[in-house]
């Protein structure tokens, strides 16, 4: 059979607020996600058996998250045919901009198609919840606010097409985002707020004011990661005054007018201050398979 193909896209967190801690141990959050060009590259084929292939070994294997969803949906349908799924790799790891949980809920789209299983996205939104906390807002991508600890996801119109420069540090730590959690302290709460206007902003037709982007981790990992800090200094020396993080980081992006001004300032980050950076725009959302 030919492979089902389809890309999973990046996403921005244009908010992340983090409104505190929950009884269950995990934070609630508010957050505006908007999903961006920056993808990795999902096919499926028919198997006798399933297994997966990543042309990034360390993610080759059992605990990927796209093979513990496939793993999931087989299991809970009790699904007999196999697949391979093979991923090609665009999205740095680790970075804040959702790839793994995106490629998850990619394989299972695919695999929905291949193996023709009655799933709608309702279903498949209660299947990823229980995998991670980004999944759902993936089911749909485009632009959404997230809510809960990432399991409530209400759709907003696209917002326009915006171009934005994306740099990733280097950053090595074990188990991440619970250990950016831990670094939060009371006043890097807010009431989410800032994600509820700018919900209604792009609701109106507007812009998206800097002044409403807003990220709990990002004064966090400035003062407390050398590697952020570098990376936003650099985006400071090319003239990019407003620069905001994205998830639990290390990723940081920033606006700019035109694909055009973005590939300029990628150069100068490249070449003068060796970041490794993107020009990205936003998406509608994930796509149809090809």
């Amino acid at each position: 059979m030919t492979a089902i193909k389809a890309k999973a896209f990046a996403k921005l967190n244009l908010t992340l607020e983090v409104l505190g801690k929950r009884n269950d141990g995990f934070h609630e959050i508010s957050s505006i996600m908007q999903t961006i060009s920056l993808a990795d590259h999902i096919e499926v084929t028919a198997a006798r058996e399933l297994s997966l292939e990543c042309d990034l070994p360390s993610l080759n294997n059992n605990e990927n998250l796209a093979m513990r969803a496939a793993c999931l949906l087989r299991e809970s349908l009790e699904i007999r045919d196999g697949a391979h799924i093979r991923i090609s790799k665009e999205i740095p790891l680790a970075a804040g901009l959702g790839g793994g949980s995106s490629d998850a809920v990619v394989v299972l789209r695919l695999l929905r198609r291949l193996w023709a299983v009655e799933l709608t996205d309702t279903d498949l939104l209660k299947m990823v919840a229980e995998i991670g906390s980004d999944l759902p807002f993936f089911v749909n991508g485009g632009t959404a606010i997230v809510q809960g600890k990432g399991e409530r996801v209400r759709q907003i119109p696209n917002n326009k097409s915006t171009v934005f420069v994306v740099v990733v540090p280097e950053l090595n730590m074990q188990d991440k985002t619970k250990g950016m959690y831990s670094k939060l302290e009371l006043g890097d709460f807010t009431s989410g707020g800032l994600s509820r206007k700018l919900e209604a902003r792009i609701r109106g037709g507007g812009d998206i004011p800097d002044q409403l982007l807003h990220n709990a981790f990002q004064e966090v990992l400035l003062r407390t990661v050398p590697s952020v800090r570098k990376s936003y200094e650099a985006l400071q020396a090319v003239g990019r005054e407003e620069i905001h993080l994205t998830g639990s980081g290390p990723a940081l992006f920033s606006r700019v007018s035109s694909q055009d001004s973005g590939r300029a300032i990628q150069l100068l980050l490249q070449y003068r201050h060796g970041e490794n950076s993107f020009v990205v725009e936003s998406t509608p959302g994930n796509c149809s398979p090809e």
